[in-house]
C-alpha cells in the first residue's frame, strides 16, 4: 500500500508537470489622461497599441515593465495608485501579474492561466500649471492655462473653470479656490464655506481647511474650535495641523496638537514607550500616560526591577499596558485590571506589545503570541534557539531572531518582506543585542554597529545612515525616522515635517521611543519629548 500511495503521488507531480509545461498568457491594458506615449516591450506602443499578450513559461514569476515617454505636446505627470507598486512620478514602472489556479486535481493544481493587469498613465499639456501631492497617490490635479481644473484617480472631484488655486490633502479631499469661494471634495465636501470676504491664503490638512482673510481665520470639517487669534497675519500648515501668526505670536491646532512632548511631574522614571499621539512612562508610582489632556492614565503599581515596558495604541479597541519584572509578565487593561495571559507566555524572557494589542513572547526555543483581550490559544513560532535579539514587527504582520550570524523569520500574515526575503543572508554583526523590524526592512545593531537590509520602501531611510556608528546600546525605529544610542549619545535621521530628528540636548540618555509626531528618550534629568515642530515646544 505504501508503494502504492507513493506512486499514485508521483503520477499527480508528473501530471501537474505536464500542465505546467505550456507557457501561459498575461494580458496588460494602458489606458491614458492626456496624449503621452507609454511603450512596454515589442508588443505595448501607446500611441497606437494600448493593450498586449504576453507569453510565460508557467512556475516563473512574471512582469511587465511600462516605459512613460514626453512627447512635443504632453509631458509625463505619474502614473495612478492602482498601477503597479505606486510608482508615482516615476517613468518607468513594472506591473506584476499573477498566475492563478482554475482547476485542481486530486492533490496538486492541474491547470493555470495567467492573468490581466491595467495600468493608467496621466500626461499634461506641456506649459501646465501643476498642483500635485503625491502623497499615498490618491489625488493628482492640474489647472491648464486656460484656467481648467482636471482631478483624476479621486471619486467627485469637481472640474471647474477660472480656478485660482488648488490645495489637496492627503486623505483623496482637496479644495479649489476661485476668487473668494471654495469648492471641495472628499471628506471637506460637506462644510466648505461658498464665499469668504476675502481670502488671503488657505490650508488643507488630511482632516480639515482653514483660510485667512480680512484679518480672521474660518475652518472646516475640523473636530474642535480654533483658539484665540489676534490679527492673524499668515497662516500655514502640515498634514495634521494648521498655524497662525498673530499679535501674540505663532498658534497652532489640529490632529497633532496632543500634548504627548509636555511631560508631566514623573517620580523617578525607569522606562518609556510612545504610540500613537500618546507618551507613556513606568515610574515609581505606576504607569502614567499623557496627550492633549495632560495626565490621561494613571495605573499604580510597584514595579520590582523592572527591564520592559509597553503599550499598544489607544486607537485599537482597548489599550493594553505590559512590564518584565522581577514578578514575570504582567499585563493591565485600560482600567487598571490584571489581564490573564496564556501559560505559554508565563516564562518569556521577554516581550514585544504590537501597536494593535499583539503580545508575543520570547523563551529559549520559540516565540508565542496572543491576542490581549480576545480569549484564544497563542500561536507558537519555533526559533533559533537562544537568540541574542530579535523583535515583532508594530504592524502585526511578522517577527525575526538572531543568533550567531543567523537571521530567522516569520510572518503573521499581510506584506512582511524579512520573511520572503531573509533566506540566504548573513548578519554582518554576529550576535546583535537589538533589533527592529517592520514589513519592508529589518536592522540589528549591538556594539560593533548598526545593519540594516530593506526594499525600496526602506531606501532613503537606510542611505541616510550616519558612518561609524559603535556601541550601539538601544535602538527604535519608524519607517520615517530611525534613532539610536550609541557611545552615550543620541543620534535620529529619516524624514520628519514635526522635528522627530532635530534632538535636544541630552544627559547620558539610556532609552529611547519613535513615534509618527514625536519621540522620547529617557536620560539623567528623567524623561524629555520633542517633536510637534509646528507648535513650537
Amino acid at each position: 500500500m505504501r508503494y502504492l500511495m507513493q506512486g499514485f503521488m508521483l503520477l499527480m507531480v508528473a501530471m501537474s508537470l505536464m500542465a505546467c509545461s505550456d507557457p501561459l498568457e498575461y494580458q496588460i491594458t494602458v489606458t491614458k489622461s492626456g496624449e503621452g506615449l507609454v511603450t512596454g516591450g515589442s508588443t505595448i506602443h501607446c500611441g497606437d497599441t494600448c493593450s498586449g499578450t504576453y507569453t510565460q513559461a508557467q512556475w516563473v514569476p512574471f512582469a511587465t515593465t511600462l516605459k512613460a515617454h514626453n512627447t512635443s505636446d504632453w509631458d509625463f505627470l505619474g502614473w495612478s495608485s492602482a498601477t503597479g507598486d505606486r510608482c508615482g512620478p516615476d517613468p518607468q514602472c513594472t506591473v506584476p501579474l499573477p498566475t492563478r489556479c482554475v482547476e485542481w486535481g486530486p492533490a496538486l493544481c492541474s491547470e493555470y492561466e495567467g492573468s490581466s493587469g491595467s495600468a493608467h498613465a496621466v500626461f499634461q499639456p506641456k506649459g501646465t500649471i501643476v498642483s500635485q501631492d503625491w502623497y499615498g497617490l490618491q489625488t493628482m490635479c492640474w489647472v491648464n492655462d486656460t484656467g481648467f481644473l482636471s482631478c483624476w484617480n479621486m471619486a467627485n472631484a469637481p472640474s471647474v473653470f477660472d480656478a485660482d488655486e488648488v490645495k489637496i490633502g492627503s486623505e483623496s479631499a482637496g479644495c479649489v479656490r476661485t476668487g473668494n469661494s471654495f469648492t471641495c471634495w472628499g471628506a471637506l465636501a460637506d462644510e466648505a464655506p461658498a464665499q469668504l470676504t476675502s481670502v488671503d491664503d488657505f490650508v488643507v490638512t488630511r482632516y480639515f481647511a482653514c483660510a485667512l482673510g480680512g484679518g480672521e481665520v474660518a475652518c472646516w470639517s475640523m473636530d474642535g474650535s480654533l483658539p484665540d487669534l489676534s490679527n492673524p497675519v499668515a497662516i500655514w500648515g502640515d498634514d495634521a495641523r494648521v498655524c497662525a501668526r498673530d499679535d501674540t505670536g505663532d498658534q497652532c491646532w489640529g490632529v497633532g496638537f496632543d500634548g504627548q512632548t509636555r511631560v508631566p511631574p514623573l517620580n523617578q522614571p525607569s522606562l518609556i514607550d510612545v504610540t500613537g499621539s500618546r507618551s507613556c512612562a513606568l515610574d515609581g508610582d505606576g504607569i502614567q500616560c499623557w496627550d492633549r489632556s495632560g495626565l490621561s492614565v494613571s495605573i499604580p503599581l510597584i514595579a520590582q526591577n523592572p527591564r520592559q515596558f509597553g503599550t499598544s495604541a489607544p486607537a485599537f479597541d482597548e489599550p493594553h499596558y505590559c512590564l518584565l519584572d522581577d514578578a514575570g509578565l504582567r499585563c493591565f487593561n485600560a482600567a487598571g485590571g490584571l489581564v490573564e495571559l496564556p501559560v505559554a507566555l508565563a516564562d518569556s524572557s521577554s516581550f514585544e506589545l504590537s501597536e494593535n494589542g499583539r503580545l508575543c513572547g520570547q523563551d529559549s526555543s520559540g516565540v508565542d503570541c496572543t491576542l490581549l483581550g480576545i480569549a484564544s490559544e497563542p500561536v507558537r513560532y519555533e526559533a533559533l534557539l537562544n537568540p541574542t535579539a530579535w523583535d515583532y514587527s508594530n504592524d502585526d504582520n511578522g517577527g525575526c531572531t538572531a543568533s550567531g550570524n543567523q537571521l530567522q523569520c516569520w510572518r503573521r500574515s499581510g506584506d512582511f518582506w524579512p520573511a520572503s526575503e531573509v533566506e540566504g543572508w548573513e548578519l554582518s554583526i554576529a550576535n546583535p543585542s537589538l533589533m527592529y523590524v517592520d514589513r519592508h526592512s529589518w536592522c540589528v545593531a549591538g556594539t560593533a554597529g548598526l545593519s540594516c537590509q530593506g526594499r525600496s520602501d526602506d531606501k532613503l531611510l537606510i542611505a541616510s545612515q550616519p558612518q561609524g556608528l559603535q556601541n550601539i546600546t538601544a535602538m527604535d525605529s519608524t519607517d520615517e525616522v530611525r534613532c539610536v544610542i550609541h557611545d552615550g549619545q543620541l543620534s535620529c535621521w529619516g524624514q520628519s515635517e514635526f522635528g522627530v530628528t532635530e534632538v535636544p540636548p541630552l544627559s547620558n540618555p539610556r532609552q529611547v521611543q519613535v513615534g509618527y509626531y514625536h519621540a522620547c528618550a529617557l536620560d539623567d534629568s528623567g524623561v524629555v519629548c520633542w517633536g510637534e515642530k509646528l507648535e513650537n515646544q
